[in-house]
């Protein structure tokens, strides 16, 4: 195998950071011209290369270098929001499988299938929003919260999607799919991890399963989101009014009883007024930042 073939190989392997359809229309173009500008004999990209290729092919992946309008970014950015909302309750109910197997008690069946069905619900309403069926997504996410599967307060962070999902299949008046990338679903075993360790640090201050992931969220929204990309501030926002819900009104689920062990219903905390200063400000930076990038 001559030496240029084997660095073709090499860069075709580093150029699948970049989409599908951007390498079928433009990777053999890319690749033509490293191969010229390579020196005789190299077998191998350098490691300045490898580190650029990669880079710009993930901020490819990512829709980062694809100019927007402010409309079009509210509706990605709204969408990675309940990609990961979604996500996150998915985990949660995973980790509550995981506990109950744990347990030395013996697990009640029902617990179990209970769980695995709201496991079973989450993973098809994020495989329908990655394939952009909005109005499925929508669907699949209000037969969550409404079947008997989740018990005690109302899931706010479904409750959430569900409105988000919901204006956006009625103000989305064009007749293509918007699809969502997958690969925002890689920051959901991140932030879990994260918030798993904030959560113990506080000691239960916050509630469990919005706290999973709004710090690690918000600190990327508020430095990276804000320099890099528009829709992380905007996304956030959605775990930001998550977390206000989460911390103001304490409703049972629609199988979940009467009352939650005498609470309110509402209870306005300081963290209410902080939560909602900061969807203010997250949507406000974002929009800002999509406007004056779409002028660029």
């Amino acid at each position: 195998m001559s030496d240029e073939t084997v660095l073709a190989r090499r860069y075709r392997a580093l150029l699948r950071a970049y989409p599908k359809a951007w390498r079928a229309e433009r990777g053999d173009e890319l690749l033509g011209t490293l191969l010229d500008a390579a020196e005789p004999d190299r077998r191998r990209p350098n490691l300045r290369e490898s580190v650029s290729i990669l880079a710009q092919g993930t901020r490819e992946r990512f829709g980062l270098r694809r100019r927007r309008a402010p409309g079009e970014v509210w509706s990605e950015a709204l969408r990675i929001g309940v990609l990961v909302l979604l996500g996150q309750t998915v985990a949660s109910t995973l980790l509550s499988i995981l506990e109950l197997f744990t347990m030395d008690a013996v697990m009640p069946v029902a617990n179990i299938a209970r769980y695995g069905a709201g496991v079973a619900f989450g993973i098809a309403a994020m495989v329908a929003l990655v394939l952009g069926q909005t109005v499925v997504t929508t669907v699949l996410t209000g037969l969550w919260i409404a079947a008997p599967v989740m018990h005690g307060e109302l899931p706010w962070q479904l409750v959430t999607a569900f409105a988000v999902l919901a204006g956006l299949s009625l103000a989305d008046r064009t007749p293509g799919r918007r699809r969502t990338s997958a690969v925002w679903l890689v920051v959901v075993p991140l932030v879990l991890l994260l918030g798993f360790g904030f959560n113990q640090m506080v000691g239960g201050y916050f509630y469990p399963a919005s706290a999973l992931l709004y710090p690690f969220a918000l600190l990327l929204a508020l430095t990276a989101g804000v320099t890099v990309d528009p829709r992380l501030p905007i996304a956030v926002a959605c775990l930001t009014v998550a977390m206000m819900l989460n911390a103001t009104l304490h409703i049972p689920s629609l199988f979940g009883g009467g009352s939650i062990n005498g609470v309110s219903p509402v209870e306005l905390r300081p963290q209410t007024a902080v939560f909602g200063a900061i969807a203010v400000v997250l949507l406000t930076i974002g929009h800002l930042r999509a406007r004056r990038l779409a002028r660029i």
